[in-house]
């Protein structure tokens, strides 16, 4: 991959510059987003218009980013990947796909930095429980996802999106999380079964 600037996973493209990493020539940044084009057009443009930096940009799904990035090898035309879910990072990490971004850029909080170094984060998702308090009493609901299947009067009441890839990566986050104890997980596998089996998942 050229290594204009780096060749690394960013949240978000305007981090890159707003620390120091300029381009060395004006050719286009390579930009392959697997965030929507929804989201992330706004910031491009906002990129492209304060830095008259031009970016082509290519969007598609994580895994068939990944796929071009992997055929490609160092002939990639790809300057930064905006991965949309944190299994890609992995992903592109174990295969060895990103360079290590320089210091400037990677001034991120300890514990959202990878040990590693090959990417940054500049985005976090928070998991909530939405729920209407004209018909659920705030005091019936659980401490805790793992406490779920014992809510009987929310059968069927309960919306997931057990397909959707950040509900994976959500799981796989807890199962790491420091705070997560080992020793429930097998609650953690138990509960998914028991929330599927109890029509709720």
């Amino acid at each position: 991959m050229p290594q204009r600037c780096l060749s690394t996973a960013l949240g978000l493209l305007l981090l890159l510059f707003s620390t120091g990493c300029q381009p060395e020539t004006q050719d286009p940044l390579v930009l392959y987003s697997a965030r929507s084009e929804a989201i992330a057009d706004s910031l491009i443009e906002m990129y492209r218009t304060t830095s008259n930096q031009p970016i082509k940009v290519k969007y598609g799904t994580d895994a068939q980013l990944l796929a071009l990035l992997k055929e490609k090898g160092d002939q990639s035309p790809a300057d930064v990947f905006w991965a949309n879910t944190s299994g890609a990072l992995v992903n592109a990490t174990d295969n060895d796909l990103f360079a290590k971004p320089p210091d400037s850029v990677a001034t991120r909080p300890a514990r959202f930095v990878p040990s590693h170094h090959r990417w940054v984060p500049t985005t976090a998702r928070f998991r909530v429980m939405a729920y209407n308090p004209n018909e659920i009493d705030s005091t019936a609901l659980p401490a805790s996802v793992l406490d779920l299947p014992n809510q009987t009067g929310l059968k069927g009441r309960i919306g997931w999106t057990p397909a959707y890839s950040s509900f994976q990566d959500f799981v796989a986050a807890l199962r790491r999380s420091p705070s997560f104890d080992v020793d429930r997980l097998h609650d953690l596998d138990e509960t998914l079964e028991l929330l599927r089996a109890a029509g709720v998942l």
